[in-house]
């Protein structure tokens, strides 16, 4: 009878702590739709305006940016969504403010499902003048996010970072004149200025 009872007592317990760790997986399922906010640091590679080349072995640059994302989970595998962000890069102080689609893959199992590959694609919003850079962005990478609440959890990324800042660039042109040997005329051009950047991101998941 006493054989019995141990018995029941350890089927009953090993019965509620499955419960009790399968009720926790499922809290910590990520949402169907998720927002995340992240800050990045983006260390300067290389930098190429008007024709002239920065790389990181010449000039130390940097930039800084925060973004806000909104997340659909397709499945345990995809996701997908848009975000917006705000930011600045060193070498010529250029603010950003891109809205960007973003794309995931998760293609790992346990122990690394948290793992997954991402890219970004979109524009930075603003006019071509000296300290506004609109103009193309990409990035792509890897990350990894872990959820603590179906509502709750960290993200970290690496990524390699692509901008064409759209700038003007100072034409010199030089003209003759009749009571001078010459003067100048110095127009701004719209011109690309395309940073490589390598970005450390982390942020929060809600």
């Amino acid at each position: 009878m006493k054989m019995n009872i141990t018995r029941l007592s350890i089927i009953a317990s090993l019965m509620m702590l499955f419960l009790s760790i399968n009720q926790s997986a499922i809290a910590a399922e990520p949402a169907r739709v998720q927002v995340g906010i992240d800050y990045h640091y983006a260390i300067g590679l290389a930098d190429d305006f008007n024709g002239h080349h920065t790389s990181i072995a010449d000039q130390y640059f940097a930039g800084g940016y925060t973004t806000v994302t909104c997340l659909y989970n397709i499945n345990q595998k995809f996701s997908a969504g848009l975000g917006a962000g705000i930011g600045l890069y060193s070498s010529g102080d250029i603010f950003t403010a891109p809205i960007f689609g973003t794309f995931r893959y998760r293609p790992l199992k346990n122990p690394l499902k948290d793992f997954y590959a991402f890219t970004d694609l979109g524009l930075g919003l603003g006019k071509e003048f000296w300290n506004v850079g609109p103009g193309f962005l990409w990035n792509i990478g890897i990350g990894w996010q872990k959820m603590f609440r179906k509502h709750f959890g960290i993200n970290f990324q690496i990524a390699y970072n692509l901008n064409d800042f759209r700038r003007y660039r100072a034409n010199v042109e030089s003209v003759e004149h009749p009571d001078y040997d010459y003067y100048y005329i110095i127009t701004a051009v719209p011109a690309s200025d395309w940073r490589h950047s390598l970005a450390f991101g982390v942020g929060l998941v809600f």
